[in-house]
């Protein structure tokens, strides 16, 4: 996958900023009550995991953070929840390379392949276990055994 660019990027960051608003306001009123602050908590640290995330340009991470806040401990989870699947699909979505990427990089892959190919068959494979003075006109036969024993003259 594709590494975030600039536009989500700072999309994740204003997310996470939201996040952070939604899980102090929705909280507030039980500011003493264990549950509410818990949920504040909660709230604040997937925030914090999502500016990591989106500051880092991970794509899987960043997309993983938005879903896990779009699931996170709302009332309203879907209410709440709902633009944060949305903009964790689109960043999923969008990382996916277009047809024109691919065929680059078969391209590419396949022009390797064809340079290892004729560098092994000119003896040279490049990585320092090819025969440097062998031709491709006549290649060598396997090696003869070592442990070869020959068969028994005297029978039984």
């Amino acid at each position: 996958m594709k590494p975030l660019d600039d536009l989500e990027r700072r999309l994740s960051l204003y997310a996470a900023a939201v996040a952070a608003v939604f899980a102090l306001a929705l909280n507030v009123g039980g500011l003493f009550e264990p549950v509410p602050v818990t949920r504040a908590v909660i709230g604040l640290v997937m925030a914090a995991f999502l500016v990591v995330a989106a500051r880092r340009g991970s794509r899987i991470l960043t997309g993983f953070a938005v879903f896990l806040i779009a699931f996170g401990p709302w009332e309203g989870a879907w209410v709440v929840g709902g633009p944060f699947l949305v903009l964790g699909m689109w960043l999923w979505f969008r990382g996916k390379p277009s047809p024109e990427e691919i065929e680059e990089r078969r391209r590419a892959r396949d022009a390797k392949m064809a340079e290892r190919r004729t560098a092994r068959q000119a003896g040279r494979t490049g990585r320092g276990r090819g025969r440097s003075g062998a031709s491709a006109e006549s290649p060598s036969g396997p090696k003869a055994s070592k442990r070869y024993t020959p068969p028994s003259t005297r029978r039984r």
